[in-house]
């Protein structure tokens, strides 16, 4: 009797989600194990500042993201979404 591999995952940063997904993807029974309240280690987004504006919270992960071969794909995880925003990059500059 052959039986089930179990596989555990610790952290849900992108190579996490990457090898549990990978995993998953070949049948495996996956279980991820995240240390902070919120999933996504620098693929997270958050409210930092004032109310209605998302930041990243470690966004050099995000210009790779969908490059990847894993992370690009639409995750089966429904509190994960991609958004992709109509401006990328904004830089302040004080006039005067």
């Amino acid at each position: 009797m052959r039986t089930a591999h179990r596989c555990i995952v610790v952290g849900s940063g992108p190579n996490g989600l990457a090898a549990a997904i990978t995993l998953a993807r070949a049948g495996r029974n996956v279980t991820l194990f995240e240390a902070e309240p919120t999933i996504g280690g620098g693929t997270r987004s958050g409210a930092l500042t004032l109310p209605g504006f998302t930041h990243d919270v470690c966004a050099a992960i995000h210009p790779w993201s969908l490059r990847s071969r894993v992370l690009r794909r639409p995750l089966q995880v429904s509190v994960l979404s991609w958004r992709e925003q109509v401006v990328s990059v904004c830089v302040l500059l004080t006039l005067g």
